[in-house]
């Protein structure tokens, strides 16, 4: 029994050990679509893993929904001030987050970046070109976006959506069930709406499976998938997608309502809504493979159909692990030790699989190394070679980040950035 005047202990939090799995997934296919055309000949295997465009909106998603599960209050209309506030620490502690393996990367591989970059545009692009990247600001420049370590154009607009959200969260955490779907229907409509701005604005870009071949507006195009203020909107709908789980057994709800929110059976199974996904990017592939032109593009596909997919997605697997009704299922097995391991790997696997495929197959780099790429070399059985290297550095990386001394590196650039921030 509490006793009078004292809050009742607050509800603790369990964790989803799906989601570093899941995490693991997402990076496995990014990372082999953009280095897929080394791997194999097959067109459909092509079309299939070329979608990436598609796909790397579940990282933004899911980056969304974990800020909001660790600054949000379970079963409770009201955000964690005591990790919001300052908003200004929060944002730093987050970017802090990714921002020293970043650099570390960044630091090892500048003698391979800035050679190719010195090779194509001389001396003072290059100079400008490390001042963007290294700051991670070079997503709000369309052709720029994937100067050096391409993929990190994500953290740069990962970075600005942190300085938004903390300003969010409190509102959302404040919002009931309506509210939160109204946000998650608003949200999905402002980027759906930007989607078909560039589809019906771009002559050509109906139809097109924007990975494979030419595209008719680049500029546009970059613009789209790029610009961070793109990558807010799909940041905060992963943010409202958690706070609808989160407030299921919300003391304003009836058994009714609470039985109803957390069902996660039938069509909207975990497994269900995977095959849906898995067949999404699939049903595509194979329509692209048998020359039918299907009436969408990348960003058609990812704002009306994938994003709401993987949201719900993530809130039914979220249901699943703490339902004390879950039978198993993809769930548990993305649980696994295994998986999870595999998980903790994911941020050092995309972080070390673009510059290692530069090393190998990127010509100018390659020749001066190696004498030619090793797709000259070996074709395509160097591809699980480069898998395999890719995999052991990454895990050696994460003995790197539990290192003190890397950790008490971390914590000092964070402090001394928030201090640089904030004067």
């Amino acid at each position: 029994m509490v006793a009078a005047g004292v809050p009742p202990a607050k509800a603790k939090k369990p964790r989803l050990p799906a989601l570093d799995a899941l995490r693991f997934f997402l990076i496995a296919y990014i990372a082999t679509g953009h280095f897929v055309a080394f791997a194999t000949p097959d067109k459909f295997l092509l079309a299939f893993f070329s979608q990436i465009n598609v796909v790397v909106g579940a990282f933004f998603v899911i980056s969304g929904y974990v800020a909001a599960y660790t600054s949000t209050e379970l079963n409770a209309y009201e955000a964690t001030m005591s990790r919001l506030e300052p908003a200004l620490k929060w944002s730093v502690a987050r970017v802090m987050g990714f921002y020293p393996l970043f650099l570390l990367i960044q630091v090892v591989f500048t003698p391979m970046f800035a050679f190719a970059d010195m090779t194509y545009n001389g001396l003072k692009a290059t100079l400008l070109h490390a001042l963007m990247t290294f700051t991670l600001v070079q997503a709000w420049f369309p052709m720029k976006a994937e100067l050096w370590n391409a993929p990190t154009w994500f953290l740069s607009a990962l970075a600005f959506s942190m300085f938004v959200l903390p300003y969010a969260l409190k509102p959302l955490a404040e919002m009931k069930k309506v509210g939160l779907k109204k946000a998650f229907l608003a949200l999905t409509v402002i980027s759906c709406i930007a989607k078909l701005a560039y589809t019906y604005d771009v002559p050509g870009a109906l139809g097109l499976l924007e990975g494979m071949g030419k595209h008719p507006n680049l500029v546009f195009f970059n613009v789209m998938r790029f610009n961070p203020f793109y990558a807010v909107l799909e940041v905060l709908t992963g943010a409202v997608a958690c706070r609808l789980v989160m407030t299921d057994n919300a003391p304003d709800r009836t058994m009714e309502q609470r039985k109803e929110d957390g069902a996660v059976g039938a069509l909207t199974a975990p497994f269900t809504l995977a095959v849906a996904m898995v067949g999404l990017l699939a049903a595509r592939a194979f329509a692209f493979v048998n020359g039918v032109t299907l009436p969408v593009n990348d960003m058609i596909v990812r704002g009306f159909v994938f994003i709401p997919l993987w949201c719900l997605f993530l809130m039914q697997v979220h249901r699943a692990t703490v339902s004390s009704e879950s039978n198993g299922g993809l769930t548990e097995i993305l649980a696994k030790p295994f998986l999870v391991f595999l998980g903790g790997l994911s941020f050092p696997l995309y972080l070390l699989h673009g510059p290692l495929g530069q090393l190998f197959y990127k010509k100018v780099i390659a020749k001066q190394m190696f004498g030619a790429t090793m797709a000259s070399y070996f074709g395509y059985k160097f591809f699980p070679v480069y898998v395999g290297i890719t995999v052991l550095c990454s895990y050696y990386l994460t003995k790197v980040m539990a290192f003190a001394p890397f950790q008490n590196a971390c914590k000092a650039l964070g402090e001394s950035t928030y201090k640089l921030l904030s004067a």
